[in-house]
């Protein structure tokens, strides 16, 4: 079963051609001004239990838009493989991603956070990387979250 999550997470978002021309994509395939998200993993997560594990799921914001991936009982090395659109038209737009554990008795806790610019995101082509949960402490290491993200972004369509 772990293999089979491995091979799924290396395939989780078709890469444009390299000559695709935006002007020449199918509007209704890819719409304009949208991020595409896929979140796909995490690793090395903080337990957040008393049992040693935590229960998480990631809670996707960006330019007053929200979505949340389902939650994972009982681990550290989570595999979501989730896929998110969220319509973005803002440049200075932060898409946050906050990993959370769930909790039945009490309120959730957030183990740790990912910001990500939007004008660090270029060229339409897709970003796949390990991002290290940031939280309250700077020197605590709270795990790390794998994520796919694109964002397909027409600014002269908003003039």
């Amino acid at each position: 079963m772990h293999k089979e999550n491995e091979e799924k997470a290396e395939e989780v978002l078709e890469v444009p051609e390299e000559n695709e021309i935006v002007s020449e994509r199918d509007a209704k395939k890819e719409p304009l001004n949208c991020l595409k998200v896929v979140v796909i993993r995490a690793r090395r997560l903080k337990a957040m239990d008393r049992s040693g594990t935590s229960d998480p799921y990631v809670v996707i914001s960006a330019d007053g838009e929200t979505r949340r991936t389902l939650g994972k009982q009982k681990t550290l090395a989570p595999v979501w493989l989730e896929r998110f659109q969220l319509s973005v038209e803002r440049s200075e737009a932060v898409a946050r991603f906050t990993v959370m554990d769930a909790d039945v008795m009490e309120s959730d806790d957030v183990i740790g956070v990912v910001s990500v610019p939007l004008r660090e995101l270029s060229n339409e082509l897709p970003r796949r990387q390990w991002f290290p949960l940031e939280g309250n402490s700077e020197t605590e290491d709270l795990g790390e979250l794998e994520l796919c993200l694109r964002w397909i972004h027409e600014p002269k369509f908003y003039f």
